[in-house]
C-alpha cells in the first residue's frame, strides 16, 4: 500500500513541476532545490525524487554537478534535433495510422483534439502543451506500434516547453487548431498519404517558427 501511495504522490508531484516548467513558473536554468521544492508542493523529499527523475527522462530537468536538479533552457540546436527527428519518424507512422485505425481509436483521438482545443482556446499553454503530445501521439494508434509510440512519445515530450513557445504569440493557437483539424480529418478518413502530408508541413512549420523565435 505504501509503495502505491507514493507512486500516486510521486505521479501528482510530477504533474505539478511539469505544469510550472511548461507555464514559465520555473524559469530556464533555474535550480529546483529539493527541500524548498518539496515543501512548496507538499511531498517528501522521496516521490519529489522520483519525479525529477521521470521530468529528467522527459529532458524537462537537467542534473548539474553540486546543483542537483535545474530547469533546462530551449536551444536553436535541441529544436533541430528533436522537430528533425519527428520529421523522419512521425509522418509515415501517422500514415499507418490512419490507415489501420477503428472507430474505437478515431473516437479516442476526436476527444484527445477537443480537449486540446479546448486548453488552448483557454490559453492554458502548459495543459495544451501536454494535451499536444497525447493527440500526435494518439495519430500513430501506440498500442498496434509501440516501439514507435515510446520513440515518439520520447520526442514530444522534449518538444512540450517548444510547443509551449511555439503557442505564446497572439492567434496561434487558432492556426494550430486549423492544422489539427485538417490533419485529423485526412487521418479519420483513412487518407494515409495525405495524413503523412500534413504532419510533414505541420512539424516543419512549427519548426520553422520556433527557430525564428529563438533567434529573436
Amino acid at each position: 500500500m505504501t509503495d502505491v501511495l507514493s507512486r500516486t504522490v510521486a505521479e501528482r508531484a510530477t504533474d505539478a513541476l511539469r505544469s510550472r516548467i511548461l507555464s514559465g513558473g520555473y524559469a530556464p536554468g533555474a535550480p529546483l532545490r529539493q527541500d524548498a521544492v518539496a515543501a512548496e508542493l507538499g511531498v517528501s523529499r522521496i516521490p519529489l525524487r522520483e519525479a525529477l527523475n521521470h521530468l529528467q527522462a522527459e529532458g524537462l530537468v537537467a542534473g548539474a554537478a553540486h546543483r542537483g536538479f535545474v530547469v533546462r533552457g530551449v536551444s536553436r540546436a535541441e529544436a533541430e534535433e528533436i522537430f528533425g527527428l519527428r520529421l523522419q519518424l512521425e509522418p509515415k507512422a501517422v500514415a499507418l495510422g490512419a490507415r489501420l485505425a477503428n472507430d474505437e481509436e478515431r473516437g479516442a483521438t476526436a476527444k484527445a483534439l477537443g480537449k486540446l482545443n479546448a486548453a488552448a482556446a483557454a490559453r492554458q499553454l502548459d495543459i495544451a502543451a501536454d494535451l499536444n503530445r497525447l493527440f500526435h501521439v494518439s495519430l500513430i494508434l501506440p498500442k498496434r506500434s509501440p516501439l514507435t509510440a515510446e520513440l515518439l512519445t520520447r520526442l514530444h515530450a522534449a518538444s512540450q516547453r517548444y510547443v509551449s513557445l511555439h503557442l505564446s504569440p497572439d492567434g496561434r493557437d487558432e492556426k494550430a487548431r486549423a492544422e489539427h483539424e485538417t490533419l485529423y480529418a485526412s487521418w479519420c478518413a483513412g487518407d494515409g498519404a495525405t495524413a503523412a502530408r500534413i504532419t510533414t508541413e505541420h512539424v516543419e512549420r512549427t519548426r520553422q517558427d520556433l527557430l525564428a523565435a529563438i533567434a529573436a
